[in-house]
């Protein structure tokens, strides 16, 4: 027994004797490049692995890689922190033994500067090698193409404009989650040179007071780079209004040609706004399509040889 106290005892005597300020500030400045070191190697290895199951995976989506790159990133930036907490518990610990000996702080403190300064810098670089991999990887998944839900969402807050020459020219709807009251896609052609794909779709939607206006629309979806399919253009092929033939009686027409002007007067006879949509003979003796919003117990006049009125409904 008294043998083993004596080598315990040499040995504590040895280990005191080898610490010093120089040896224990090269310890604390390998404890911080070790932490910093350790999360680049937790990433290079983590990467690697995903790169090597990445066909065995069978992902559906680049959104799934993407998180779980994510998520390998987190990892290693709290395994640095973590590191990072214990190397600077060791420092305080290591310098604290020498906070009354200025001499040995000093040696201590120049020890961990120069301990830092010869350590070659990370290599973080080289991670760029992975990352540039993966997201080579990731642009060989094809995500599935757009479904009528991811339509639905992407056309809210996109606008309709009347086309010129239809009885809605100059006229704009924008698409809410309330008045798109109908959406079915006619055709999807996905022969595009670039890869895209375009839609067509038939829309109706309703304004405020309950009309209904259908549209055809042609849908330029891209995907190139970006993780989803993403709605590039909205080009619209016609508008037309719901006609319910309710208020077809509620507005007059008198046609007045005189030596001043010739015109069309529409009276609207109820006390609620109506649109008309008409086809009139302009002075230039060729028909048009127009259309006028006619306050309720008041009329418009139409500028004109002859006109045709072909719907009346609310606005």
């Amino acid at each position: 027994m008294r043998t083993s106290s004596i080598i315990l005892c040499i040995c504590g005597i040895l280990s005191v004797s080898c610490a010093s300020p120089e040896s224990d500030g090269k310890q604390v400045a390998l404890a911080y490049h070790n932490a910093a070191n350790t999360s680049i190697e937790y990433c290079k290895a983590e990467y690697s692995r995903l790169i090597d199951n990445f066909e065995s995976e069978n992902f559906t989506t680049r959104v799934e890689v993407r998180e779980i790159m994510q998520k390998i990133a987190d990892n290693a930036e709290q395994l640095k922190a973590r590191k990072e907490a214990q190397a600077k518990m060791l420092y305080d610990e290591k310098s604290g033994k020498y906070a009354t000996d200025y001499s040995k702080t000093t040696a201590f403190q120049t020890a961990f500067n120069n301990t830092q300064r010869e350590f070659k810098p990370l290599d973080e670089e080289s991670l760029s090698a992975y990352t540039n991999k993966l997201n080579n990887l990731i642009l060989t998944i094809i995500p599935s193409k757009p479904d009528i839900k991811k339509i639905k969402r992407d056309l809210i807050g996109r606008e309709i404009w009347g086309l010129e020459g239809s009885y809605f020219a100059g006229w704009s709807w924008e698409i809410t989650a309330e008045n798109l009251k109908d959406l079915y896609i006619e055709d999807c052609d996905t022969t595009n040179k670039n890869g895209n794909c375009i839609y067509y779709v038939h829309l109706t939607i309703s304004s405020a007071s309950g009309t209904c206006y259908e549209t055809d629309v042609k849908l330029y979806y891209r995907l190139g780079h970006a993780d989803d399919w993403t709605l590039d253009m909205l080009e619209n092929q016609n508008i037309k209004i719901v006609k319910t033939g309710m208020y077809d009686n509620s507005l007059t027409i008198k046609i007045v040609n005189s030596i001043v002007a010739h015109g069309a007067i529409i009276t609207n006879l109820s006390d609620a706004s109506l649109v008309a949509g008409y086809r009139f003979l302009d002075y230039s003796n060729e028909w048009q399509k127009g259309t006028t919003v006619i306050h309720g117990n008041s009329n418009a006049t139409i500028y004109c040889y002859d006109l045709i009125m072909d719907f009346v409904e609310r606005p």
